[in-house]
């Protein structure tokens, strides 16, 4: 699936900021962050932080 670029993606690019892009939410993604998180935190943080987790990991900032 591609996905269009988003308005703060084409602003970033514009002052050679490198942008990353998460894949789409996945079973993977919930998981990632339900591990790394509290478990009081709420589902928004856990996708949020498993979409960091997985970007960092793309990159290469993080071993899979």
């Amino acid at each position: 699936m591609i996905r269009e670029k988003s308005k703060w993606q084409t602003l970033f690019e514009s002052v050679n900021i490198d942008v990353v892009v998460p894949p789409e939410n996945s079973k993977r993604t919930i998981a990632l962050g339900t591990k790394f998180s509290p478990e009081s935190a709420c589902l928004p943080l856990k996708f949020n932080l498993g979409n960091f987790i997985e970007a960092a990991e793309e990159v290469g900032l993080l071993n899979r």
